[in-house]
């Protein structure tokens, strides 16, 4: 690797004066305030006593993109940064560097006070601020969200954690409303005392139940138990009509005696959609005599 040729340069001396030539052989080294070795003891000195204060910071241009930046040093004996971010020392070396375009700040005005602020993020995924202040969010967090008690129908306020923390659709004004809600659904045989759900079926709280598992068994088994009077055996099985899973009807369940295949029959969807279009025909008519009855009474419409 060849030598780099020295770099002369002039300058004065900062303890005497004296105008004085000096060299320097590489570009990064920072150049000399002193004219001999007595004026640079005396500078140590008056530095050691506070006396001159060394200097850590200074404006400085950056060789690759031209922009004038503060160039701060942690000690005297460092030398100054030559370029303003790591980013122009990757262009100067011809490293790619990563795409460091993305957006860090943004004007948004908070949800709570109204106030404009400027919402900063540290990383690319991660969303914008919407309050201003620490006080706004903590009073985001006391904000009351208005919903309907599952059971009752009466409209109360909760606060937002409890509605963000609680991902469930049922809520309850009250305790009571929920131990009523758990406890109102008993069969003729004083069983069962409470409901959930397992994949769209119902299960029934039954813990004397032979088949109970944890105290719970499946509430269509129950109700074709009650309509046979005796308990299902193990090969038999109960299937939806209408392919509902949680309609318990008495009406609309059957006993198999085989596993049950995927799916409905035919003609059981066939018999729906017949007594869905009967209900709507009847509908249409009741709606199409009246509309008759309207235009007759106003005279638009003579009677036949």
């Amino acid at each position: 690797m060849p030598t780099p040729e020295p770099v002369v340069y002039e300058a004065d001396c900062v303890i005497c004066g004296k105008h004085f030539h000096a060299e320097r052989r590489f570009k990064q080294h920072e150049g000399r305030s002193t004219c001999s070795l007595e004026c640079m003891g005396k500078l140590s000195h008056l530095r050691r006593k506070g006396i001159v204060a060394a200097v850590l910071e200074q404006e400085q241009q950056c060789p690759e993109c031209a922009q004038v930046f503060m160039s701060r040093r942690r000690t005297p004996k460092m030398r100054f940064p030559e370029f303003c971010s790591q980013a122009c020392i990757g262009k100067r070396r011809g490293r790619k560097m990563r795409n460091d375009s993305w957006q860090r700040e943004q004007q948004q005005v908070c949800v709570v006070c109204g106030t404009g602020f400027m919402a900063t993020r540290r990383r690319k995924t991660d969303n914008f601020r919407v309050v201003c202040s620490i006080e706004c969010q903590g009073k985001r967090r006391e904000a009351r969200l208005k919903r309907a008690c599952r059971r009752c129908g009466v409209i109360f306020w909760q606060e937002r954690s409890v509605v963000e923390r609680t991902r469930r659709g049922e809520c309850y004004c009250s305790p009571e409303c929920y131990a009523a809600d758990r406890l109102e659904h008993k069969h003729d045989n004083g069983l069962v005392k409470g409901r959930k759900i397992d994949k769209g079926y119902i299960l029934a709280y039954a813990p004397s139940h032979p088949k109970a598992k944890s105290g719970y068994v499946y509430e269509h088994r129950l109700v074709m138990e009650q309509m046979l009077g005796r308990y299902l055996v193990e090969h038999e099985n109960v299937h939806h009509i209408d392919g509902s899973r949680g309609n318990n009807l008495p009406e609309n369940l059957e006993l198999w005696v085989s596993p049950q295949p995927y799916g409905q029959r035919a003609h059981d969807l066939y018999k729906q959609d017949v007594e869905r279009l009967g209900r709507e025909n009847l509908i249409l008519k009741q709606r199409i005599a009246d509309l008759e009855a309207e235009l007759q009474e106003s005279g638009l419409m003579q009677k036949e």
